[in-house]
């Protein structure tokens, strides 16, 4: 376990959102586990569903330092709500804040040796120039999907053809891709709001970093793999990010996959769980930013309750 006075201290900032905060903090707990001091970098109004998931690691005996800097936000924003808003602040951030607190942290114990961020900030990069401390990119999407950006980021100009269309797109490291199979953003409305142009921009970001790190491993994506690492992109893949209970099972009571920013029923759900057959439960889930009405969450509630199956909804407060 690696302690203050171990000579490696990494400095992790994730992007506030489930998918990207809870593969993060699994990273974290494997490096801690190789004796890697790790400090885990939160913003201000998403700091405290952290220490709630410290509380859980300091059970597991796994040591993390949690930190905060301010994230300049108006008070009040709803992180599912505000989602695209919240992104788009988030991303454009002033490193200042993460300065201070790295030279802070270099004062008061190891100095940080290396900086792993989401490719969702990609303002770190200029951090880590400036102080000279080699920074690795955290790309949360799969090696596929940054296969097929890198792409049409460096290779093929994209054509802005209809998502129902019978066209096929041909990336040498996946082949024929019908329309319907590639990412939304590449069609309306994500087109027009600009998201495409984001993530084609987060590829641009790989450049520059000592490592680019893969929730994935290279059995399950080969081609895409290969492709980015021919491309010159230094990929490291570390996945499957999952707890050490359902993966090399080094220590069974590792269960936690992140802190929810929702109040959860665990162990309510899970004696639940318990009661039913092997394989007859359907499990509902929208993600955390998907916006539902009212009129569908009741049309999908009558359609699960007329199919007779036994149904776990995870339903956040803020939907409908």
């Amino acid at each position: 376990m690696a302690t203050e006075s171990g000579s490696a201290r990494v400095l992790v900032l994730a992007f506030p959102q489930a998918g990207h905060t809870n593969p993060m903090l699994q990273f974290s707990k494997d490096l801690v586990s190789q004796g890697v001091f790790i400090t885990f970098v939160s913003f201000a109004f998403d700091h405290h569903r952290m220490l709630k998931a410290d509380k859980t690691l300091q059970r597991l005996g796994i040591t993390l330092r949690f930190e905060s800097i301010p994230d300049h936000l108006p008070p009040g924003m709803d992180i599912a709500l505000d989602f695209f808003h919240i992104f788009g602040h988030l991303k454009h951030i002033e490193g200042s804040d993460l300065e201070e607190l790295i030279h802070r942290l270099n004062v008061t114990g190891p100095p940080v040796t290396c900086i792993v961020h989401d490719a969702f900030m990609p303002w770190v990069a200029q951090v880590s120039t400036k102080l000279n401390i080699p920074r690795a990119l955290f790309y949360t999407q799969s090696a596929t999907v940054a296969a097929i950006y890198h792409h049409f980021k460096y290779v093929e100009k994209w054509n802005n053809c209809q998502q129902n269309s019978k066209d096929v797109v041909v990336i040498p490291a996946i082949g024929e891709m019908r329309m319907p199979d590639l990412p939304s953003t590449f069609f309306p409305p994500h087109l027009t709001a600009g998201c495409l142009d984001d993530n084609l921009s987060l590829i641009e970001n790989f450049n520059g970093a000592s490592w680019v790190i893969l929730n994935s491993f290279d059995q399950l994506e080969s081609k895409a793999i290969n492709y980015l690492r021919e491309a010159n992109v230094p990929v490291c893949t570390v996945g499957p990010l999952i707890p050490s209970a359902f993966l090399d099972r080094r220590n069974s009571e590792d269960t936690q996959f992140g802190g929810s920013p929702w109040e959860e029923e665990t162990e309510e759900c899970l004696e639940w769980l318990q009661s039913k057959p092997p394989h007859s439960v359907v499990y509902v889930s929208f993600g955390s930013i998907a916006t539902i009405s009212t009129q569908q969450i009741r049309e999908i509630g009558r359609g699960l309750h007329s199919s007779g199956q036994n149904f776990l909804w995870a339903i956040r407060p803020s939907v409908g």
